[in-house]
């Protein structure tokens, strides 16, 4: 059987796990749609004796568990998403501070990838704001992201608005010829192939917002945008979309915008 995962780390300054009463306080004072957690049985260790370091519990339609970690994420693992973190500078030096993390998981969530993300963001929130935290680490998306930043855009976070930005990060690469490649990371969690706009001459504030856009549009209407067609802000602007390998990163397709 294979189980739906996602997950995510929390850099922290102090070791310390939220109880799930705790989470759960914090849960329905900032998101009152939030699912109800339901604690779950604990999983023995082989010696009998209950696991040390982990708090599990139900829900909604998932298993959630919080492990505790005393010791910092691997810098192999945080030394790419803190370079291309363009949104957080300083990245790489505030994660210096963290040592330890927690890891949040989501078992078998919501079938629907919006809403998995959603419950996933709220724990994640809840842990960080229970917690001395430092930064996230968005497995999905590769991503790192400051705690309170974080927890900004999780607050906002409603029927009518995504806290994308937590959710897809979009990675820039320099050309050798003075121009700008870009490419999303996180569209295939939500069954969509990954956006990439090669050697363009915008600016990258351009850039980002029509990334975001099109991605926003992507994932609350699904695959709609075919190859071939042309997408835009305007019916003046008009940007040529094609499918094919990445020219930029190892994806054997993603969607291509002439931009």
């Amino acid at each position: 059987m294979n189980l739906r995962v996602a997950l995510a780390l929390v850099a922290l300054r102090e070791a310390k796990l939220p109880t799930a009463s705790e989470i759960s306080k914090y849960l329905s004072e900032h998101w009152v749609d939030a699912p109800e957690i339901e604690l779950a049985e604990e999983v023995p260790l082989p010696d009998g004796e209950p696991p040390e370091g982990i708090e599990t519990f139900r829900f909604g339609d998932g298993l959630a568990a919080i492990s505790l970690m005393p010791q910092p994420i691997p810098p192999e693992d945080l030394e790419f998403p803190c370079t291309v973190a363009w949104h957080w500078p300083t990245a790489e030096e505030e994660m210096q501070e963290h040592n330890s993390h927690l890891v949040v998981a989501l078992v078998d969530g919501p079938n629907d990838p919006i809403e998995r993300h959603r419950q996933l963001t709220e724990l994640v929130a809840s842990v960080a704001a229970l917690t001395d935290s430092v930064g996230i680490f968005w497995g999905s998306g590769g991503n790192a992201h400051q705690a309170q930043a974080f927890l900004d855009s999780a607050h906002q976070m409603n029927d009518d608005v995504l806290p994308l930005e937590l959710w897809v990060a979009i990675h820039f690469s320099p050309e050798d010829d003075g121009s700008l490649s870009c490419i999303t990371n996180g569209m295939e969690e939500f069954g969509l192939n990954e956006i990439e706009v090669f050697s363009s001459r915008r600016e990258p504030q351009m850039l980002l917002e029509f990334l975001y856009n099109v991605a926003y549009y992507l994932i609350e209407n699904g695959p709609v945008i075919h190859d071939g067609e042309t997408i835009g802000m305007s019916d003046e602007e008009r940007f040529l979309v094609t499918f094919d390998a990445s020219k930029i990163s190892d994806q054997p397709r993603v969607m291509h915008i002439e931009l």
